[in-house]
Protein backbone atom coordinates (compact mmCIF):
# COMPACT_ATOMS: atom_id res chain seq x y z
CA UNK A 1 0.00 0.00 0.00
CA UNK A 2 1.27 3.61 -0.42
CA UNK A 3 1.61 6.00 1.66
CA UNK A 4 2.87 9.65 1.91
CA UNK A 5 4.46 9.99 5.33
CA UNK A 6 4.82 14.05 4.48
CA UNK A 7 1.34 14.72 5.16
CA UNK A 8 0.65 16.70 8.57
CA UNK A 9 -1.81 15.52 11.67
CA UNK A 10 -4.51 17.77 12.15
CA UNK A 11 -6.24 18.66 15.33
CA UNK A 12 -9.90 18.52 16.04
CA UNK A 13 -10.22 22.08 13.91
CA UNK A 14 -8.36 21.05 11.48
CA UNK A 15 -4.86 22.70 12.00
CA UNK A 16 -1.65 21.25 11.81
CA UNK A 17 -0.56 20.26 15.17
CA UNK A 18 3.20 21.97 16.48
CA UNK A 19 5.92 19.89 18.02
CA UNK A 20 7.01 21.65 21.06
CA UNK A 21 10.38 20.73 22.89
CA UNK A 22 9.65 21.65 26.79
CA UNK A 23 13.28 22.26 28.69
CA UNK A 24 13.85 23.01 31.91
CA UNK A 25 16.73 24.06 33.90
CA UNK A 26 17.60 24.35 37.23
CA UNK A 27 17.94 27.98 38.51
CA UNK A 28 20.55 27.15 40.99
CA UNK A 29 22.87 25.49 38.91
CA UNK A 30 21.77 25.58 35.27
CA UNK A 31 21.94 21.86 35.23
CA UNK A 32 19.40 20.24 32.57
CA UNK A 33 16.43 18.68 34.78
CA UNK A 34 14.07 16.00 33.39
CA UNK A 35 10.58 17.32 32.62
CA UNK A 36 9.39 15.57 35.22
CA UNK A 37 11.35 17.16 37.75
CA UNK A 38 10.30 20.77 36.51
CA UNK A 39 7.41 21.52 34.78
CA UNK A 40 9.84 23.38 32.24
CA UNK A 41 9.46 25.56 28.94
CA UNK A 42 7.19 24.68 25.87
CA UNK A 43 8.94 26.02 23.03
CA UNK A 44 7.66 25.98 19.86
CA UNK A 45 10.33 23.92 17.24
CA UNK A 46 8.83 25.82 14.29
CA UNK A 47 7.93 21.64 13.08
CA UNK A 48 4.59 20.08 12.64
CA UNK A 49 3.64 16.28 13.70
CA UNK A 50 3.40 14.13 10.71
CA UNK A 51 2.69 10.59 9.78
CA UNK A 52 6.14 10.38 9.43
CA UNK A 53 6.85 11.93 12.70
CA UNK A 54 4.11 9.29 14.64
CA UNK A 55 5.67 6.20 12.85
CA UNK A 56 9.35 6.84 13.15
CA UNK A 57 8.62 7.68 16.77
CA UNK A 58 6.49 4.42 17.37
CA UNK A 59 9.08 2.60 15.75
CA UNK A 60 11.88 3.89 17.63
CA UNK A 61 9.89 3.65 21.19
CA UNK A 62 10.30 1.06 23.99
CA UNK A 63 7.27 -0.44 25.06
CA UNK A 64 6.59 -1.83 28.79
CA UNK A 65 7.14 -5.71 28.25
CA UNK A 66 9.86 -5.57 25.88
CA UNK A 67 12.29 -5.46 28.43
CA UNK A 68 14.00 -8.78 26.40
CA UNK A 69 13.13 -8.07 22.91
CA UNK A 70 15.53 -10.08 20.47
CA UNK A 71 17.99 -8.15 18.41
CA UNK A 72 16.31 -9.16 15.54
CA UNK A 73 13.08 -7.19 15.90
CA UNK A 74 14.82 -4.30 16.90
CA UNK A 75 17.07 -4.10 13.69
CA UNK A 76 13.18 -5.21 12.04
CA UNK A 77 11.65 -1.83 13.65
CA UNK A 78 15.14 0.14 12.23
CA UNK A 79 14.62 -0.91 8.98
CA UNK A 80 11.25 0.23 8.72
CA UNK A 81 11.72 3.52 10.46
CA UNK A 82 14.59 3.99 8.26
CA UNK A 83 12.65 3.67 5.60
CA UNK A 84 10.10 6.21 6.80
CA UNK A 85 12.32 8.68 8.03
CA UNK A 86 14.03 8.80 4.68
CA UNK A 87 11.09 9.12 2.05
CA UNK A 88 11.04 12.30 0.52
CA UNK A 89 7.60 11.53 -1.26
CA UNK A 90 4.96 8.40 -1.24
CA UNK A 91 6.37 5.29 0.26
CA UNK A 92 5.33 1.33 -0.32
CA UNK A 93 4.71 -0.09 2.39
CA UNK A 94 2.76 -4.12 3.07
CA UNK A 95 0.57 -5.33 4.64
CA UNK A 96 2.61 -6.75 7.62
CA UNK A 97 4.31 -3.31 8.03
CA UNK A 98 0.95 -0.79 8.13
CA UNK A 99 -0.21 -3.77 10.76
CA UNK A 100 3.19 -3.34 12.58
CA UNK A 101 2.88 0.41 12.75
CA UNK A 102 -0.92 0.46 14.18
CA UNK A 103 -0.12 -1.55 16.66
CA UNK A 104 2.75 0.76 17.74
CA UNK A 105 1.43 3.73 16.82
CA UNK A 106 -1.86 2.30 19.49
CA UNK A 107 0.53 1.97 22.25
CA UNK A 108 2.14 5.04 22.14
CA UNK A 109 0.03 7.78 20.53
CA UNK A 110 -2.88 9.85 21.77
CA UNK A 111 -6.58 9.17 20.58
CA UNK A 112 -6.49 11.92 18.02
CA UNK A 113 -3.13 10.86 16.67
CA UNK A 114 -3.80 6.85 16.75
CA UNK A 115 -7.01 8.10 14.84
CA UNK A 116 -5.41 10.59 12.36
CA UNK A 117 -2.41 8.36 11.40
CA UNK A 118 -5.20 5.06 11.20
CA UNK A 119 -7.27 6.69 8.49
CA UNK A 120 -4.05 7.86 6.83
CA UNK A 121 -2.14 4.31 6.53
CA UNK A 122 -5.73 2.80 5.54
CA UNK A 123 -7.88 5.20 3.57
CA UNK A 124 -9.88 2.08 2.99
CA UNK A 125 -13.44 2.59 4.81
CA UNK A 126 -14.10 -0.10 7.10
CA UNK A 127 -17.62 -1.82 6.41
CA UNK A 128 -19.85 -1.91 9.74
CA UNK A 129 -20.28 -5.44 10.89
CA UNK A 130 -24.01 -6.16 11.34
CA UNK A 131 -24.70 -6.70 14.79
Amino acid sequence: MEINPSVQIEDMEGQPIPINKITATCPHCKKSLEVEQLRGIIEDTGKKVTLKSVCVDSLLAQYKGEENMEGMEKQKRGKLADKIYSAKDKIDLSAEEITELKKLIGKRETVLAVNRAYELLDPTPQEEKPE
